[in-house]
């Protein structure tokens, strides 16, 4: 008898863990996916963007503020490089390497937590349940074979969102600091992620105008203040100091190449970009559950506080991103004045919002008004059409996820705009024939296109890091290490570029980048001639009868230093990569060159040559 008096006590405990123990099967069965698709990865093949935060992580994990080539930044963000750093506390740099991207496997798949505490403020748990595990299928989940901000941005993110609803839905001082924290800390993990803060008094303006609350704004004094004020006192002082774009760090760039006229373009593509990305149901689904919203046609409190989120979250985040697109060009990397770019890698994070999205609209009984369905398919089905992807080949594989099937396979141009409107017709039947029986048929098709799509961005990437490695060193990665040994004086690293300005990308630059990533001993960076592309800290050199001279007129110094065989430098080969063509040299002290011509390297890897240095007094 007591073990039936028991049971419901019992039935109610399974029913609470029961989501309990699925996160934690969609948590560790992604981090271990992940784990061992990231472990494939040769070579980081993302840079300078990789060496970037393998930099960071190194001088954090050396006890030093985060540098990049020694030059303390705060740039960046603080949160990525502090939570990987423990990997390089490895001795070995390839095992650094590998525990940093199964550190990476697990931030992204955490995702999941914050993403199921999210839709639980607006749907069941079984539909929480779903968008959890869908949030970590997502193709983005292949960033966690890159040392990237991106993978510890994603659950930050989506945590933010999660204390936004909190704040909406009771808004004490308390959980207004939740969100305020929140956001600080995704604005320290990437500087972009600072759209959250307008982002989210935005939503509270358009929460108090849809449940029409007079005073609605009112509890949320403390917000505008800190949140508001903080931001209002930033701009300022950055304005004051001559750098207006400042405040978003090392992205700062982009305020001082915006195009206005290309702006509302590139907001288009980038949002035609995102309904492609989610298979276009949930987008539809999230734009028909807005225009509900909008026309008072759903009363219901949690579906306007779901659209007070979704609608300024999603237009600030892609606006920071078409800012940065309507500069093309980007010039300070060095590329051709054609290049476009969508930057999915800056707006895949509000996916969640979109499953989200989805998963409200089915909980409400799959509602279809007349006219606002015909509007949300009609947008939804036809957006994708307008994504330029003959544009968006370079870098696509990380930049541009969604369009890399039809890159893969050849569509653009009018196949492309052919192909988008099948799948558009494709996604308004699944759409339009969705009841509350087959309901799991939308999100069969997402799940479905989230693993086409990580197939063909898995194939791509593996690809590009092949391709990296192979450029970037022949043998072991750590040769130059091997070579020198672990301590002693550092290898600086002579760049020669022919010409002046910024040299375009080329795998030449690829084999410093990866040889700096693999090597602890490689220090200063000087540049003679053309600069390296990206803009790294590095030292602007001359040559003045044959003695490399700094900035301030006197000799560099430096035992060891790495170069290309055609850079010519004076002293004995210690190591040298025949399959790239970089050596280490060994030289008296001063660095020289010979004339351009190519001295020193051994092409066969047998013992290299030596060349006596010219006669110069200093």
């Amino acid at each position: 008898m007591s073990a039936i008096a028991e049971l419901p006590r019992r039935l109610a405990m399974a029913h609470r863990t029961t989501p309990v123990l699925a996160l934690g099967l969609i948590v560790g069965a992604g981090a271990l996916v992940h784990a061992l698709l990231a472990l494939r990865s040769p070579s980081p093949w993302i840079v300078p963007d990789e060496l970037i935060y393998s930099e960071l992580a190194k001088s954090i994990a050396a006890g030093h503020l985060p540098a990049v080539r020694g030059v303390t930044t705060f740039g960046y963000g603080l949160v990525y490089p502090i939570v990987v750093a423990p990997a390089w506390l490895l001795t070995r740099i390839t095992s650094a390497y590998a525990a940093a991207k199964v550190i990476n496997a697990v931030l992204i798949s955490l995702v999941a937590v914050p993403a199921y505490a999210l839709a639980r403020h607006f749907v069941g748990r079984r539909l929480a349940v779903v968008v959890a595990a869908l949030s970590v299928l997502a193709p983005a989940s292949m960033y966690a074979g890159t040392i990237l901000v991106e993978n510890a941005l994603y659950p930050l993110f989506v945590l933010a969102l999660l204390t936004m609803a909190r704040a909406l839905e009771r808004p004490t001082v308390g959980r207004q600091l939740a969100v305020v924290a929140a956001v600080a800390v995704a604005y320290e993990t990437k500087p972009s992620a600072l759209a959250l803060a307008p982002a989210y008094l935005c939503a509270i303006w358009l929460h108090a105008l849809l449940r029409r609350r007079r005073g609605g704004l009112r509890p949320y004094r403390f917000s505008f203040a800190v949140l508001g004020g903080g931001a209002a006192v930033a701009v300022a002082a950055s304005a004051a100091a001559g750098q207006p774009g400042r405040i978003l760090g090392a992205y700062a760039v982009v305020v001082h190449h915006l195009d206005p006229v290309q702006i509302p373009w590139w907001f288009l593509f980038h949002l035609a970009d995102l309904d492609l990305y989610v298979a276009i149901v949930p987008f539809a689904a999230t734009l028909l559950v807005t225009c509900m919203a909008v026309t008072r046609r759903v009363v219901d409190a949690r579906a306007a506080m779901f659209v007070a989120i979704a609608v300024p979250v999603i237009a600030w985040t892609v606006a920071l991103s078409a800012a940065f697109a309507s500069w093309p060009s980007a010039g300070a990397a060095g590329l051709p004045a054609t290049t476009a770019r969508v930057y999915e890698r800056s707006t895949f994070e509000v996916v969640v919002l979109l499953l989200l999205g989805l998963a409200i609209w089915i909980e409400a009984g799959l509602p279809r008004p007349r006219r606002l369905t015909a509007i949300a398919i009609v947008v939804a089905a036809a957006l994708p059409a307008l994504v330029p992807v003959s544009k968006l080949s370079f870098n696509a594989n990380f930049q541009a996820m969604a369009v890399v099937p039809a890159l893969a396979v050849g569509a653009t141009g009018l196949a492309w705009v052919a192909v988008a409107v099948v799948a558009g017709a494709l996604a308004a039947i699944v759409f339009l024939g969705s009841t509350a029986a087959n309901a799991r048929s939308a999100w069969v098709l997402v799940g479905a296109w989230f693993v086409v799509v990580s197939l063909f961005v898995f194939a791509s990437v593996s690809d590009s890091a092949r391709q990296t490695r192979s450029a970037a060193f022949g043998g072991s990665p750590t040769w130059i290490d091997d070579a020198v040994g672990s301590s002693g004086s550092p290898v600086a690293v002579l760049w020669r570029e022919p010409g002046s300005g910024i040299a375009a990308p080329s795998m030449r630059q690829r084999v410093v980048w990866i040889d700096e990533f693999f090597n602890r001993r490689v220090g200063a960076v000087y540049e003679l001639g053309g600069e390296m592309s990206y803009g790294l800290p590095a030292t602007r050199v001359t040559v003045r009868d044959g003695v490399v001279d700094g900035a301030d007129g006197r000799p560099v110094r430096s035992p060891l230093v790495l170069a290309l065989c055609s850079t010519g430098i004076v002293g004995r080969v210690v190591a040298d990569d025949p399959a790239t063509g970089a050596a280490v040299f060994r030289t008296d002290g001063v660095v020289r060159i010979d004339g351009g011509r190519s001295v020193g390297c051994s092409t066969s890897g047998r013992t290299p040559s030596s060349v006596r240095p010219p006669t110069r007094r200093r």
